[in-house]
């Protein structure tokens, strides 16, 4: 698994923001910080807070995991990682 897409709730989860794109924060710590996960994961699964902003539309989040960060190694963009992203996932679909 790479990311899971998340809604947000409040404002406690802005600091997660600047925390970066490596997975810093427990998937059970998110929950207390008005973050809600689409997908069960174990409660010990690192995740890292990220927010697609797009101009004039509200942003789009994802609790990007270790694979997330993998991908910005070769490109530190959190826009790129989610393309190659949904990439991918198009090309299983195909398959």
């Amino acid at each position: 698994m790479t990311a899971v897409p998340v809604s947000v709730s409040g404002q406690s989860f802005r600091g997660l923001l600047d925390a970066g794109l490596k997975p810093s924060t427990s998937a059970a710590n998110l929950a207390t910080l008005g973050v809600a996960l689409s997908a069960p994961l174990q409660a010990d699964t690192l995740c890292a807070l990220i927010e697609l902003e797009t101009p004039g539309q509200p942003g789009e989040f994802l609790a990007g995991l270790q694979n997330f960060w993998v991908i910005t190694r070769y490109n530190r963009s959190s826009f790129y990682a989610s393309a190659v992203l949904d990439f991918a996932l198009a090309l299983r679909a195909r398959r």
